[in-house]
């Protein structure tokens, strides 16, 4: 997401005086986070019995972080 979504992100956080810095470090906190939540998030995909109710909390805890 921070790919397609990001350079739109960091023209909105320059309109608020954020510098570079603090955008980069942003990002990399995001980045470095999703990095370590791979290794868990795919071990409890893989316990799951039910793959669709992992999609589906997914996908509501994104439209959740979203608004």
């Amino acid at each position: 997401m921070q790919t397609g979504f990001g350079p739109f992100l960091s023209v909105y956080l320059t309109a608020r005086q954020w510098t570079q810095t603090e955008i980069g470090a942003a990002f990399s906190m995001g980045t470095i986070t999703s990095v370590l939540s791979q290794v868990p998030g795919g071990a409890l995909v893989d316990a799951a019995r039910s793959k669709r109710g992992v999609a589906l909390w997914s996908v509501l805890g994104i439209g959740v972080a979203a608004c």
